[in-house]
């Protein structure tokens, strides 16, 4: 599917409706997210069943596309159907803009903490489970999924019956396949949220160490409110911060045994982190939080 990015770009508004590719028709709902690539919109089907619709922006990111990262995205989220994974609904493009219909969620986790606060020793647990079997899940298709943070996870409120919300990982936007032997240099943006094996210049291969460490600092940030790195620093320091284990020992200071196993996640070297998804799994179900 080709877009022509020299036509003047027409933004879905609130309201209007999208002839789409599966489903013929979207009813857009509000602006929930801005993102970087995309835009975010609510959205319901011509049944009136709730979704989200991503509008990826016209421009470039990163060398690539738009068109690019949108097939990557279908790639992704078509190899890894899985209840922690955002379901994919539709493909289609409006206009000059590309579009995904995805699963409906009610904040990404970083907006759901602002509003209801940290969560307490056994939610974070409880997200940590969920977050690592979507993982597993992930790894196991040989997906590394590159771009894990607080923004990235998305909450579903607790269905009828359920004590816990459902998170749920979303944008795979950067994911890669292994098998594709990719080689990353360092991205140009979200310094704080980069493993310290990508965060230094020079072409590496990512590996699911990779994801693991992302999964350290969003559950940080559940448990506290608050991660100790910021993308407002400039590099150097949030380099030196990443390398110097900050993150690590901030979770370390934490109430054991919760505090140590976020720590490990966020191990500086790789092999220092658990070995996999369901390594850290099973350390997690293990776990005696009293």
């Amino acid at each position: 599917m080709h877009v022509n990015l020299a036509e003047p770009v027409i933004w879905p508004e609130e309201g209007s409706l999208l002839g789409g590719g599966e489903q013929p028709i979207y009813r857009v709902g509000r602006l929930m997210h801005r993102a970087e690539s995309a835009l975010i919109h609510a959205a319901s089907n011509e049944f009136g069943r709730p979704l989200a619709l991503k509008v990826y922006r016209p421009q470039p990111m990163q060398g690539e596309s738009p068109e690019v990262q949108w097939r990557r995205e279908q790639q992704m989220l078509a190899l890894v159907p899985h209840p922690q994974v955002l379901r994919l609904h539709d493909a289609f493009s409006c206009g000059n803009l590309l579009y995904l219909a995805l699963e409906a969620a009610d904040a990404n986790l970083e907006g759901w903490i602002n509003r209801h606060g940290p969560l307490d020793e056994s939610g974070v647990r409880e997200l940590a489970r969920q977050l690592l079997e979507g993982l597993h899940a992930i790894h196991s298709r040989g997906i590394v999924h590159l771009d894990l943070s607080p923004v990235n996870v998305l909450v579903q409120a607790p269905a009828i019956g359920a004590e816990s919300p459902c998170f749920k990982i979303a944008d795979f936007g950067i994911s890669v396949l292994l098998s594709e032997g990719v080689q990353l240099s360092r991205p140009t943006d979200h310094w704080a949220h980069l493993p310290p094996e990508l965060l230094q210049p020079g072409s590496r291969s990512p590996t699911p160490f990779c994801d693991l460490y992302g999964l350290g600092l969003t559950l940080l940030l559940a448990l506290r409110g608050s991660i100790p790195l910021s993308n407002a620093l400039p590099l150097a320091v949030v380099e030196r911060q990443v390398l110097e284990g900050v993150a690590s020992q901030r979770a370390a200071e934490l109430k054991p045994p919760l505090g140590l196993f976020i720590a490990t996640l966020l191990q500086v070297r790789p092999e220092d982190r658990y070995g996999s998804a369901l390594e850290a799994w099973r350390v997690l179900r293990d776990l005696d939080l009293g």
